[in-house]
């Protein structure tokens, strides 16, 4: 997770929080941003507790961070509608939605009818379930 600014906030075991500056969207900044939270992201995790890696918001710059710094690991990606709207509206966003697709062992995307189950629920969390690829476990929404 990236730190918020100001106070840091009390975080369970086991969790913490990145520190890197330059969160955008497009241009060389997003470029260097993902290279800076890669670097980040190498420093604070060891490869050997990683199994799979987890793809979300799959547009924007944490997920192509964790493949490169991550890059022998078998990732699952699962797509959002704000993947799909911000690569609609930005180059740099469908450049790396394209990647994360090509670079992607398995990818989940929820059918119409459970997104609008889970974004109408007022527990989303627990609103749907979807099946994954090779047999993992559902994913809730």
């Amino acid at each position: 997770m990236l730190a918020p600014n100001g106070t840091r906030p009390r975080l369970p075991a086991g969790l913490d929080l990145l520190s890197v500056a330059g969160k955008c969207l497009q241009g060389p900044a997003f470029d260097r941003y993902v290279t800076a939270l890669r670097r980040a992201l190498t420093e604070a995790i060891d490869p050997a507790t990683i199994s799979v890696l987890h793809l979300q918001h799959l547009a924007f710059g944490a997920t192509p961070a964790l493949i490169r710094a991550l890059p022998t690991h078998p990732r699952i990606a699962l797509v959002h509608g704000t993947d799909l709207l911000f690569a609609e509206a930005h180059r740099d966003q469908l450049r790396i939605l394209r990647e994360t697709a090509r670079a992607a062992d398995a990818i989940v995307v929820p059918p119409a009818r459970w997104q609008t189950t889970c974004s109408s629920s007022p527990h989303r969390s627990n609103a749907a379930r979807s099946p994954t690829s090779r047999g993992a476990s559902p994913t809730s929404c």
